[in-house]
């Protein structure tokens, strides 16, 4: 399952177009495995209750058109790239089941009980508890890197599953900071912040958002076209070179040049 970046509808019809290709979700592509875990409370008298975790994340598109309504501050997000480590300070809390246990060799008992927890307040529809959970866990100092990605993507989920783009973006800045995304999931996070910034209408970060994708991988052109568009329409300098090197790329690739692009770079700076 691909996600379509809403960057590509920043083209008007004067502009450069050109439908942007599907990619990679962020993070679907984690770990299509479940994680199952298992815990007791007070001393097993309730006896052993497994709770299957799930794909590590839903297999549902990263970003979808629409008003953005989000319940989800945003405003302790860097300012330029977005993805510095985010602060534990979350009002969290931690609680326990006295034994736990995961299928993933890669999640400790600690991290396994948090999860089973945060399922469990699930299943009860506190979804309060549950993210306040995630967030400890992914935030947390005493966790490997795995175990907060994990944290951080179960987040994620929940954002997709109550429609809150707010929640998605923590989601995604929390997962790039833990430094232990698959490169190539991790350039797809960035497009997505990129493009979720746009959405609420935050421009500047957005090309800042964007500055960094294509920092990390030069040879992707539509990110350099999208770079360009936002540079033109702030009336920043640098716009008809980042489309000069989108053209490049194709053209390295023997691949056709959007209609537009070439217009782009006559008709403005």
């Amino acid at each position: 399952m691909g996600v379509l970046l809403v960057l590509g509808l920043l083209v008007a019809a004067s502009q450069p177009s050109e439908p942007v290709d599907p990619e990679s979700d962020p993070v679907i592509a984690a770990d299509e495995q479940p994680i199952i875990v298992s815990g007791e409370r007070d001393g097993g008298k309730e006896g052993e209750r497994t709770v299957v975790v799930g794909s590590r994340i839903a297999r549902r598109p990263v970003l979808e058109a629409g008003a953005i309504a989000s319940n989800t501050p945003v405003a302790a997000f860097s300012t330029t790239s977005g993805v510095a480590p985010l602060s534990v300070e979350n009002r969290v809390f931690k609680r326990k089941v006295s034994q736990c246990r995961s299928d993933d060799p890669a999640i400790g008992k600690e991290a396994a009980c948090l999860l089973f927890d945060a399922e469990t307040a699930l299943q009860r529809n506190d979804s309060t508890a549950a993210i306040s959970l995630y967030r400890f866990l992914n935030a947390s100092g005493e966790f490997s890197a795995a175990e907060r990605l994990v944290a951080a993507e179960k987040l994620f989920s929940l954002g997709q599953t109550t429609a809150d783009p707010g929640l998605r973006e923590e989601a995604l800045l929390r997962m790039l900071a833990t430094t232990a995304m698959p490169a190539e999931q991790a350039q797809s996070a960035r497009r997505s912040l990129a493009t979720l910034a746009l959405q609420r209408g935050n421009t500047p970060l957005a090309i800042a958002r964007l500055r960094e994708v294509v920092a990390q991988d030069v040879s992707d052109a539509q990110s350099f076209s999208n770079l360009a568009i936002l540079l033109r329409q702030q009336d920043l300098e640098g716009a008809s070179d980042s489309m000069m090197q989108a053209i490049r790329i194709k053209q390295a690739r023997g691949e056709p040049i959007p209609a537009g692009w070439a217009d782009f770079v006559h008709t403005g700076r």
